[in-house]
């Protein structure tokens, strides 16, 4: 017998921690200081619509919540959020209480990893112009993003592909740097 029922939401995730980190309290507060519509803009963030119209181009509530939160669209989806729409964003799954107890469990231990993990890789990544931080996320595939190429990253930043790995390395060394190596013994 299956004594829980629990209700599963799909939203993105990295719109939500972008407008955490800009201090707003919720999603009707980010959009109520900015003038915003609160239902395209959940539209967007709970994917019910998606990022790009058919002809590949932003729709205006993701350029808005963008230029509201002062960065460009590129950050705030990553490749499948831009095409991808759901009808419906949210279901319900049943389980018993062992079933229960251990997705908790699991969940609780791989989410303080995650974090711990995340915190560390930020305190190194302080080191790093946003610039560098960014071709670094695109190039390796961190921070939600997917891997890219160095023409890819290129053509995202208006640079060659050339001047990408230069900056790359430049950042890479930074990285490497000793003062970096105690931060990241910790965390194993």
């Amino acid at each position: 017998m299956k004594d829980y029922r629990i209700e599963i939401k799909v939203k993105n995730n990295l719109i939500l921690k972008e407008i955490e980190s800009n201090g707003y309290a919720s999603i009707r507060d980010f959009c109520l200081k900015n003038n915003l519509s609160i239902p395209c803009v959940y539209n967007i963030i709970s994917m019910k619509k998606s990022a790009l119209s058919v002809d590949g181009k932003y729709r205006k509530p993701a350029l808005d919540i963008a230029t509201a939160l002062n960065t460009h669209p590129e950050l705030l989806f990553n490749e499948e959020q831009k095409h991808f729409s759901l009808t419906k964003n949210s279901g319900f799954v049943e389980m018993n209480s062992k079933e229960v107890q251990e997705l908790i469990t699991s969940t609780c231990s791989e989410t303080y990893l995650i974090e711990h993990a995340s915190d560390v890789i930020n305190k190194v990544f302080d080191n790093l112009s946003p610039r560098e931080k960014k071709i670094i996320e695109l190039r390796f595939g961190l921070n939600g993003e997917k891997e890219h190429t160095l023409k890819e990253i290129g053509d995202m930043f208006g640079a060659s592909g050339d001047r990408i790995r230069q900056i790359e390395q430049k950042a890479l060394i930074k990285l490497r740097h000793p003062s970096n190596s105690k931060i990241l013994r910790d965390l194993i």
